[in-house]
């Protein structure tokens, strides 16, 4: 009996590990802040990379995530959506949400990946954001998804 409960006390704080870890920044970038679940990171043309996450006891589902997050920047901030697509984020169902915005007279993209892990007591809310000026934003984009996963 004692073995299982070490056995069950092991897999607890592997699973509790595994749902602080984040990404690497993206090839190109430079990690300028890092802390535990969460990385902030820039490249040399001043596109930014960002991931973070946070517990949420109440557990809403993907689905009220997925919306909220969708509401969040097409209503509250005006951002127009130019694509969604469904992702696996470390196994997670997750949404990409692609954005376009103007800012101060310069069109920006803007790249939201949220992720739902569920837990027994709380779930794990993982959000990515990459943003860079339109005319640059399609030459990170494929390593911000390779950073990611997705």
């Amino acid at each position: 009996m004692m073995r299982f409960l070490q056995a069950l006390l092991l897999l607890a704080l592997a699973g509790a590990a595994a749902a602080c870890t984040t990404p690497p920044a993206p090839a190109d970038f430079l990690v300028v802040d890092g802390g535990r679940g969460e990385v902030k990171a820039i490249a040399p043309d001043d596109s930014l990379f960002w991931v973070r996450q946070f517990r949420d006891g109440m557990r809403g589902d993907f689905a009220f995530w997925a919306e909220a997050l969708e509401k969040e920047f097409v209503e509250s901030r005006g951002y127009t959506l130019l694509e969604k697509r469904q992702v696996k984020w470390n196994g997670a169902p997750g949404v990409e949400l692609l954005f376009e915005v103007s800012a101060a007279g310069k069109a920006r993209r803007y790249l939201a990946t949220m992720a739902v892990a569920p837990g027994s007591f709380a779930h794990t809310i993982r959000m990515a954001e990459y943003v860079a000026d339109k005319e640059r934003f399609d030459q990170h984009l494929a390593a911000v998804r390779a950073a990611l996963g997705t």
